[in-house]
């Protein structure tokens, strides 16, 4: 974040940024002018984000503490989302790329685009692709199944036995539901964490040639938290580990 001296609202000159940005997987979040003086308004002033587990909520603040905008972003996880909160997708499983180009040319531009209303012509857009591509609200249990690609449909089953082993020994606190619970606990982890080595040493042996899923894949792991799971990751498999120090000996 900070004040870059690259109006992004004009489109010449910002090409090479946008490459540039796009390469590191990063967002601009501020939209609006955040210099704006009698003859002009500038966006040069932005704060870059390249999270997609994160939820954000930014623009600027109106104050004259100096003549750029003082710029804010609020950050929460999609799993810690307050309810009201509803996040959306379009839903292209039934998509129909014919379809929906048919209905395109189907359309009357010449009497859209006579319309002096501007809003006719997204509303025309916007419809046909709600019609094709219809909004989805994404529910808590899938937004939070999406941050954790490893967990798959069999370890999804050992957690639902685990929880129910969990409440056993709560409601009866014996001796052999511990040992029957603490034993399946085991089993489950260690499933988990060979899961989730063979998923990163999958993912990096199929982006070891893109530098920015690479990048995107480090900064995953970096952001997990310490683990006997982690250290498993490192210590199993030798293509993960060479695929970084090949990455990192190239930056560097």
């Amino acid at each position: 974040m900070g004040d870059f001296n690259i109006n992004l609202l004009n489109s010449d000159s910002r090409l090479p940024t946008d490459e540039f940005l796009d390469s590191l997987n990063n967002t601009p979040l501020i939209l609006q002018p955040t210099r704006i003086t009698h003859n002009s308004a500038t966006l040069i002033d932005n704060i870059f984000f390249n999270s997609t587990e994160h939820h954000t909520i930014s623009g600027n603040l109106i104050y004259d503490l100096s003549d750029h905008l003082p710029s804010f972003i609020i950050v929460n996880k999609f799993s810690t989302l307050p309810k009201k909160i509803k996040i959306i997708k379009r839903d292209y499983s039934n998509y129909d790329e014919e379809k929906r180009l048919l209905e395109f040319r189907a359309v009357n531009w010449k009497s859209v685009f006579d319309n002096t209303d501007e809003e006719s012509f997204h509303i025309k857009v916007s419809d046909i692709n709600d019609n094709n591509i219809p909004i989805k609200v994404l529910s808590k249990k899938y937004i939070k199944s999406i941050s954790k690609p490893w967990i798959t449909s069999g370890i999804k089953i050992s957690l639902a036995i685990n929880n129910k082993l969990n409440k056993k020994l709560i409601s009866t606190r014996s001796d052999y539901c511990h040992r029957k619970f603490k034993c399946y606990r085991n089993k489950r982890n260690h499933l988990i964490c060979i899961s989730k080595r063979n998923y990163y040493d999958k993912y990096f042996s199929d982006n070891k040639t893109n530098i920015k899923n690479i990048w995107k894949g480090i900064k995953q792991i970096i952001s997990l938290k310490p683990s006997a799971c982690d250290i498993s990751l490192a210590k199993g498999n030798l293509s993960t580990v060479r695929i970084l120090e090949m990455f990192l000996t190239i930056i560097l």
